[in-house]
This record gives C-alpha cells, sequence and structure tokens, in this order.
C-alpha cells in the first residue's frame, strides 16, 4: 500500500496540545493519529504503522519499559521526545532520535520531523540524537 501522507502518532497528556500540534501538522501533510497515555499509544501501534513518534516527556504512566514496547512494536521508527523542559534523563537516551525542548521553534520541529522520517525511508532505522 503506498501513502502520500506520513503517519505520525502523537503521544501528550496535554489535551490542548493534542488539539493544536496535529491540526498544525496535518497543514503539512502528515496523517497524525492522537493518544493521551502510553497505554492508548500501544493500542494505536497495534492497529497501524507509524513513521514518527511524538512523545510528550514525563508522560504519566509512561515508563522505560513502555519506551522498549514502542520500539518493539515499532523498530526503527524514530521517537522525537517533545518536551517544555530542556533536560532529559540519559537513561532514556537510547530510546530517542530527538528531543524537542522549550526553546525549540515549529520550524525546528518540522525540521527534525522530516530529517528522521527521511532517514527511516533510507536505511530503516534510527540513530540516537546527540
Amino acid at each position: 500500500m503506498i501513502r502520500n501522507e506520513r503517519a505520525v502518532l502523537y503521544v501528550d497528556d496535554n489535551c490542548k496540545a493534542l488539539r493544536l500540534l496535529p491540526s498544525v501538522l496535518s497543514g503539512f501533510g502528515y496523517k497524525v493519529v492522537t493518544a493521551c497515555d502510553a497505554r492508548q499509544a500501544l493500542e494505536r501501534m497495534e492497529h497501524g504503522s507509524f513513521d514518527l513518534i511524538l512523545l510528550g516527556y514525563r508522560l504519566p504512566r509512561t515508563t522505560d519499559f513502555k519506551l522498549l514496547e514502542i520500539n518493539r512494536l515499532s523498530p526503527g521508527t524514530p521517537i522525537i521526545v517533545v518536551s517544555g523542559y530542556n533536560l532529559l534523563v540519559p537513561e532514556e537516551l537510547p530510546y530517542v532520535s530527538a528531543y524537542v525542548g522549550e526553546d525549540t521553534t515549529l520550524d525546528d520541529l518540522l525540521t527534525q520531523i522530516r530529517i528522521l522520517i527521511g532517514q527511516k525511508n533510507r536505511i530503516n532505522t534510527t540513530r540516537p540524537f546527540h
């Protein structure tokens, strides 16, 4: 099956963000599926494939186990952690392709998304963001 739109799973417990960011991304040609917690994200992943995952930082009920499960269900899918902070716990770095903090602009986020989806399509693997 050939898709024109790139599918993005956006997981965040912030209801306002779950409405706003998907509408912005859809304007740039991305099909965005949302989930309000890790459990719901895993359910969405069992029923579809995604080119990229945007994951809210410090999401309730999200643990290293959930990140491992996301990686298991969708190996090679880039994960961008989105946060209002500029700090990422070192233990979480192996699971993350990129991290966008409070100083990140929408243009920066869109650039990261394009780069990571492009990398996935070329080599079907991701490398940790440094």
